[in-house]
């Protein structure tokens, strides 16, 4: 577990350094979109595919905008998942993340844990919503990343992208 700060140090890079992964923010038709790491998710159509950074295995957005979905790497699965969420807390909040809400939602699969953050940006306040994603023995946070000024207009295509994860 000792990659989370990594993790969330390398969120908070990608979002002021990967301008190609930004995207626009109205929702509209999807497109899967295999991230290569045992899971699918959907994004808006025109949404390109930006430049990994660290633990960030797969970052996508449009050039345009300042909305962004992040898959980053969180390390192997733990056999405690109490004590792993309790990790996979501490560790949002130690670095930038202030959890605002977090829990349970049914889907496709197993049960997965949602989480509502708020953070601190150069540009100023900001939105993020995640969830936990466990393919094959590896756990991964597919987080969407917006400014708090523009998450209203945004919600939808937000609750459209975490619904739409699928494990293979």
């Amino acid at each position: 577990m000792s990659g989370q700060g990594r993790v969330i140090r390398a969120i908070a890079v990608a979002l002021l350094a990967c301008a190609a992964a930004h995207a626009q923010g109205v929702a509209g038709p999807m497109k899967a979109v295999d991230t290569g790491l045992g899971f699918s998710i959907s994004v808006p159509d025109g949404w390109t595919k930006g430049q990994p950074y660290k633990n960030n295995k797969f970052v996508m957005g449009a050039g345009d905008d300042d909305f962004s979905v992040i898959v980053a790497d969180f390390g192997p699965a733990q056999p405690d998942a109490a004590q792993a969420l309790a990790v996979y807390r501490e560790s949002f909040a130690r670095n930038g993340l202030t959890l605002v809400t977090e829990r349970t939602v049914e889907g496709r699969g197993a049960a997965a844990t949602q989480y509502v953050f708020t953070l601190e940006t150069p540009d100023g306040p900001g939105h993020a919503e995640g969830v936990l994603v466990q393919a094959a023995d590896e756990v991964y946070m597919v987080l969407v990343v917006t400014p708090a000024a523009a998450f209203e207009p945004r919600r939808a295509t937000i609750a459209k992208i975490l619904e739409s994860v699928t494990v293979r």
